[in-house]
């Protein structure tokens, strides 16, 4: 998802929003069980975590890999000054 004009207080809260949606929505199997859904998701920020596209999805990519092993179903922040570099 792509939020424009927006800090990174108020895109952390957008994910965390949708993250709780998708928890709290119900989806129904052909079978009729219903099946709960959770998501993990990573948040980046332009230009600060990244000022070129590749380098802006690999930061909200890390994210999203540091909510997925900190336990899913997070929303992770990308850090500010991360040391990684794109190879």
């Amino acid at each position: 998802m792509l939020v424009l004009d927006t800090t990174r207080g108020e895109a952390l809260n957008t994910a965390e929003r949708l993250r709780e949606a998708i928890a709290a929505a119900p989806y129904a199997t052909p079978s009729a069980v219903p099946l709960a859904l959770t998501a993990s998701i990573g948040v980046a920020m332009f230009p600060e975590d990244g000022a070129r596209p590749r380098e802006l999805f690999h930061a909200a990519d890390v994210a999203l890999y540091s909510a997925k092993h900190g336990g899913r179903n997070l929303v992770r922040m990308a850090r500010r000054h991360h040391d990684e570099t794109l190879r």
